[in-house]
């Protein structure tokens, strides 16, 4: 009997030993398993932080740096920054059809800013993309003499087009990255940038100014003419000529907005 109890003694020793043992086990295990967890989420934290790629850019006031990326790209914002008081325009596509000379891209992202007063401009843009991505940062302009050595010149419907930078990024096994493109632009104030100075619109634009000129001026003429021999029959009321010569105010405001635009130009 006494031999009985001591096996049995020493059967139940082993078997919580075993449990204590599994159920040690299970805990390292367990914390095995969580500092893999950290340690991939904080690599991946580590991995999704913005690449950034930053550039210097001196540019005309008027002219317009462009900033073209393809293929597409998604979340595509931009931010833009005077370091004092500047005026300036912005146009984001995230989508958008391109072509240049004889190269054919059907989609691209494009990002336009233009400065309309001298100064510095701090841009930032933003965006995300899994796959490998070409840039090209350049700038439309009239005045190609500026950009002389600085970067290639192409003449395009918009004006010249002076390439200043090109970018090509390949990401690491297809992973979704999020970029930032930093650019500290200086726009200069063109010598000519006074009140006689004239800025012409590209040729197509101009045929498209003239033909609206034409449809205003007929519209106008008619009126005047209607006025100036109503007024030999049967007379014109004071009000009417007041309105009319409203009528041609209203119409060189028009003008001259529809210029400033196609011209790109102040307004």
């Amino acid at each position: 009997m006494e031999a009985d109890k001591v096996f049995e003694r020493k059967f139940l020793s082993g078997r919580t030993q075993r449990r204590r043992f599994i159920l040690q086990f299970k805990y390292v295990f367990l914390g095995l398993i969580t500092l893999i967890s950290l340690i991939n989420s904080m690599l991946g934290s580590v991995l999704a932080e913005d690449t950034t790629i930053s550039f210097n850019a001196e540019v005309l006031t008027g002219d317009t740096l462009a900033v073209f990326i393809w293929p597409p790209v998604d979340n595509l914002s931009v931010d833009c920054k005077p370091l004092k008081s500047g005026d300036f325009r912005i146009l984001v596509s995230s989508r958008e059809a391109w072509y240049r000379g004889s190269q054919e891209i059907p989609l691209i992202s494009l990002v336009y800013v233009q400065p309309r007063s001298g100064g510095t401009y701090v841009i930032q843009i933003f965006f995300s993309s899994n796959s490998r991505w070409n840039g090209t940062l350049g700038v439309y302009t009239s005045e190609s003499e500026f950009y002389k050595g600085i970067g290639s010149a192409s003449l395009t419907s918009q004006g010249y087009f002076v390439t200043l930078h090109t970018i090509n990024i390949s990401p690491r096994d297809n992973q979704t990255l999020s970029y930032k493109i930093n650019i500290n632009l200086k726009a200069h104030n063109t010598a000519s940038s006074n009140i006689l100075f004239i800025n012409f619109p590209t040729p197509m634009n101009m045929a498209l100014f003239v033909l609206i000129s034409v449809a205003i001026a007929y519209v106008n003429a008619f009126f005047i003419l209607d006025s100036f021999f109503k007024s030999k029959t049967e007379g014109t009321s004071k009000i009417r000529w007041v309105l009319v010569a409203l009528l041609v105010l209203v119409s060189v405001y028009v003008l001259y907005q529809i210029y400033g635009l196609v011209s790109g130009g102040e307004i």
